[in-house]
């Protein structure tokens, strides 16, 4: 059963991030000057420290970096390398990480704002957004 668990979440891993971008595109055709970013992702990945292995783990951040990268940016390796080095100081920390919800809920606050710089200071000034 745990074999079907970590595995099926793997699967559903490249669902996860299309939900998370349509979602922002419904909310952004309704109210044009408003982007919502709604990272569903980071909490999948948070989720995910719990349940599966090291490795497995780092294979995940891997995987949602590509369809990242593929989907929104088109160019390989800004978010892989991002998710990444994110899934292993989440994996590292993960035993302070998980004290509290208020914990965690900083951790999303703090892996949305790395994200969110760290694109914003790699990609070439005509893809950004």
């Amino acid at each position: 059963m745990r074999l079907l668990k970590q595995v099926g979440i793997f699967f559903l891993l490249p669902f996860l991030v299309l939900i998370d971008a349509h979602i922002g595109q419904l909310v952004e055709s309704f109210y044009p000057h408003f982007h919502l970013a709604s990272h569903f992702l980071f909490l999948f990945l948070l989720f995910e420290t719990i349940e599966v292995s090291e490795y497995l783990y780092l294979a995940y951040c891997c995987i949602a970096g590509l369809v990242y990268d593929i989907y929104f940016f088109h160019l390989i390796g800004i978010a892989t390398l991002l998710f990444i080095l994110i899934g292993a100081s989440l994996h590292k920390f993960n035993s302070v990480i998980l004290l509290n919800r208020w914990t965690r809920m900083l951790t999303i606050v703090v892996m949305s704002f790395l994200s969110v710089s760290y694109t914003h200071l790699t990609l070439p000034t005509n893809l950004r957004v």
